[in-house]
């Protein structure tokens, strides 16, 4: 009797995503930010975005205020192997909100 794997195997063209994260987009925009999110779900593209300066002050009591206005707004990030990918998309949605 000839042994055989059992599992049939899946041949796609899809490449899973791998990578380091690496930052796509940064900005206060939330129409950009928001379309842009939309637009890598749709894609299927897993991305982390985050606020930036999101910290309370009351954590983090200050006597004196900072020189300069704390950064708002968000980041973007996808894995390396989406960049390329991620970085049209992030043209599209610019000219788009623009």
């Amino acid at each position: 009797m000839e042994l055989v794997d059992a599992s049939p195997k899946r041949f796609t063209n899809d490449t899973p995503s791998e990578g380091n994260l690496v930052l796509l987009w940064a900005g206060d925009d939330l129409a950009v930010h928001g379309s842009l999110i939309q637009e890598l779900k749709a894609a299927g593209i897993p991305y982390f975005s985050r606020p930036i300066g999101n910290y309370s002050l009351r954590a983090f009591p200050n006597r004196f205020p900072p020189s300069s206005a704390l950064p708002l707004g968000f980041e973007v990030s996808v894995l390396s192997s989406d960049l390329q990918k991620s970085k049209l998309i992030l043209v599209r949605v610019e000219e788009q909100t623009a």
